[in-house]
């Protein structure tokens, strides 16, 4: 094969010239095409109002393929198929992890440390869905932070009363004495109580929000997602 800008001869299978560096005749054309489909397949992966893909399945992927997303509105159905997905892979793993600790507990520990980890893969788009389906029925997504706070507070809490009893652990008694202990874990206790009823009561809410109907038509938060599957 000859080049068309320098008439170079150069092997059949090269897309650009190797003297002149100019594209074979149809490989500019190809070469543009290929960056324009890709350019909008890339477009259409982070577009808030793209079509959603229907089913259980479908509904954990959009959630996953949205997983930094807080713009745009998710349906009923979105919503809830994605906590069922989460009620598979963390709940059920986590209680029979838990049964297991007490027949066989390499079993249960592998099972409690994938269910946690799965949970901490899960929490980031479970936010950001349950945001979205705030968007859909017209609420601010700022609710969220009924579930949001009350945890942070819990895990703020069990870390800070871990490391206080730990750090004490094995000091004589006239440095810190054992009543000081029993009153910085009855405290401790109480306050996980606390956090524990205050995100009960969130995510009773949110959960009496995600039951609502969408809003019909396109609102300030996006296009209506049952429009979109459509």
């Amino acid at each position: 094969m000859n080049c068309s800008n320098c008439g170079a001869e150069f092997r059949d299978d090269l897309a650009f010239c190797p003297d002149c560096g100019a594209p074979v005749a149809g490989t500019e054309e190809a070469i543009n095409l290929f960056a324009t489909e890709t350019q909008h397949e890339n477009s259409r992966r982070f577009d808030i109002n793209a079509p959603d893909i229907p089913g259980f399945g479908g509904a954990v992927a959009t959630c996953f393929r949205k997983y930094f997303c807080l713009r745009g509105r998710a349906s009923r159905s979105e919503y809830w198929r994605w906590v069922l997905f989460v009620v598979l892979t963390y709940w059920l793993p986590f209680w029979e992890g838990r049964g297991l600790l007490r027949t066989d507990v390499v079993l249960g520990r592998t099972l409690l440390i994938a269910s946690s980890i799965l949970w901490l893969v899960c929490f980031i788009p479970g936010i950001c869905v349950g945001v979205r389906r705030l968007h859909d029925i017209g609420r601010s997504g700022w609710f969220i932070l009924l579930r949001v706070v009350p945890l942070s507070m819990y895990v703020f809490i069990l870390i800070l009363g871990g490391i206080t009893i730990w750090s004490a652990h094995g000091l004589p008694e006239e440095y810190l004495p054992e009543a000081y202990i029993r009153r910085v874990w009855s405290r401790t206790i109480t306050l996980l109580l606390l956090t524990c009823c205050l995100l009960f009561v969130g995510k009773f809410i949110l959960a009496v929000l995600a039951c609502l109907q969408s809003q019909k038509g396109d609102n300030k938060y996006g296009k209506e997602p049952v429009k979109r599957i459509r």
